[in-house]
């Protein structure tokens, strides 16, 4: 399971590789190029499966996808992508899941198509990808509609996708943006925490991921409140 420290290691990963890019290691490749082999090798280093072909495959999808697209917390899309795909790889889940979490925002915030994936990768992470983008539409869903749907009833629907590793992915990709929620405003924090605490964390403990739980409740309770935590 990810722990600080682990989050740190990969930190420190990304910033060597930058460093690294910055010395003009394969200088003949152009900077962002760089950076994405390096980024990758330093992932191919901490677990096997980054080096399975679809693994791979999706990687280089999803560094042309995102390119270029950044977040609040000045990361890069990529690096999120890595370590949601980085979660899933410490729990255990096999290449499918890993590669699906390195996509998992491809089809929602991308202008790729679900048939540009289904050319160069297997159809069971086509389906994994789709099924996550699905996921995060209920999610902003909820959100957006807190007023008048029920926890209860956004949970009936994630639950009705009878799909695991689906909701594994999304809850990686909860956990890291609950990580990174301080570099969002105020107003967005309390939705996103109100709706972790409700949905996620509780889905996650329904899928037996208890160190996930108590993570995403610690992370939301922080959110909810800063001066009492």
């Amino acid at each position: 399971m990810p722990s600080a420290a682990f989050s740190t290691a990969i930190a420190q990963l990304l910033t060597m590789s930058r460093c690294l890019a910055a010395l003009h290691v394969l200088n003949w490749y152009p900077l962002p190029l760089r950076l994405a082999l390096l980024a990758r090798a330093c992932l191919q280093k901490l677990h096997s499966v980054f080096s399975a072909s679809s693994v791979t495959a999706a990687y280089a999808l999803a560094a042309r996808a995102h390119a270029g697209q950044m977040r609040k917390s000045s990361e890069s899309v990529l690096d999120h992508c890595c370590a949601t795909a980085l979660i899933l790889a410490e729990l255990g889940l096999p290449e499918e899941a890993v590669a699906a979490g390195l996509l998992h925002d491809v089809l929602c915030d991308t202008p790729t198509q679900q048939w540009q994936l289904e050319q160069v990768l297997p159809a069971p992470v086509v389906l994994l990808v789709s099924k996550v983008a699905q996921l995060n539409q209920l999610s902003q869903t909820y959100r957006d509609n807190t007023h008048s749907l029920e926890a209860e009833a956004m949970l009936d629907m994630l639950t009705g996708m009878d799909d695991v590793t689906a909701l594994l992915i999304k809850l990686a990709d909860r956990l890291h943006n609950m990580r990174t929620i301080s570099a969002l405003p105020r107003c967005k924090q309390v939705r996103m925490a109100s709706e972790t605490l409700d949905v996620f964390a509780v889905l996650a403990n329904r899928l037996g991921a208890w160190a996930i739980k108590a993570e995403l409740e610690d992370l939301s309770f922080q959110a909810l409140n800063p001066e009492e935590y």
